[in-house]
């Protein structure tokens, strides 16, 4: 991965669909991360990245826009584009995959 340090902030965000999803627990095809490996698969990028069961039996996934920095941690930026929280290589991050 190249050196590179993550902006403050990133263009704004033109997508227009849904930045929440809510998936029967039965169903999710979502799989575990850490940072550093989904830095690695792509340095930047669109993750659906989940929030936890905030509706009996469902699992729920937010749409975060991230940039990787040359230590393998995600920096997650909002639809404005300003970052927002950075996930250290470390932390696991379940995603949606499917």
């Amino acid at each position: 991965m190249p050196n590179t340090e993550a902006p403050l902030y990133i263009a704004r965000d033109t997508y227009t669909g849904r930045h929440a999803i809510h998936r029967p627990v039965a169903k999710v095809k979502a799989a575990s991360f850490t940072a550093a490996e989904l830095a690695a698969m792509a340095p930047t990028g669109v993750i659906w990245e989940s929030f936890g069961a905030t509706f009996p039996g469902r699992e729920s996934f937010g749409r975060s826009r991230y940039v990787a920095d040359s230590e393998g941690n995600l920096h997650i930026y909002d639809s404005e584009g300003a970052r927002t929280l950075i996930h250290p290589a470390t932390r696991l991050v379940r995603v949606l995959t499917a």
